[in-house]
């Protein structure tokens, strides 16, 4: 992989630590928003490009980042020290937020090869939440 690539992949899982409560039900909405189909066909050709350019093993290390974000843990449930119950509403919500990012991994991996339709299918409501953001750091006081 290029570093280009690689650094801007590391970035992105990076930033998995530095999302909100409030941030990850947006991205779990911009992504329901999405048409199902249409993001299916994009993984498709994004797989396929992943594949032939041989990143396989950067979507692997992806995805084991992502799912150790996504993961419930111990302090993540409700009950008596977390022994039993149900896990709190953020950990379902990563849970639900975990393909969203993948998508946004994938895009990235597979760079160029995408149309712009399937790039921004796939990138959107990752980039809508960086956006958002950027938008409330650029209205924070005392800048």
């Amino acid at each position: 992989m290029d570093g280009s690539a690689e650094d801007q992949l590391d970035l992105l899982l990076d930033e998995l630590d530095l999302l909100t409560e409030d941030d990850i039900p947006l991205l779990v909405e911009a992504w329901q928003r999405e048409d199902d189909a249409a993001r299916r066909r994009a993984w498709s050709r994004a797989k396929a490009e992943i594949d032939r350019r041989r990143l396989g093993g950067a979507l692997d290390r992806a995805r084991s980042e992502v799912g150790r974000w996504a993961a419930a843990g111990r302090s993540d449930y409700h009950g008596i020290g977390g022994l039993m119950g149900m896990p709190t509403r953020e950990a379902q919500e990563r849970a639900q937020a975990a393909p969203a990012i993948l998508d946004a991994v994938v895009a990235l991996l597979a760079g160029q090869a995408l149309d712009d339709e399937e790039h921004a299918i796939l990138a959107a409501p990752w980039q809508a939440l960086q956006a958002e953001a950027e938008h409330v750091d650029d209205e924070a006081p005392g800048d």
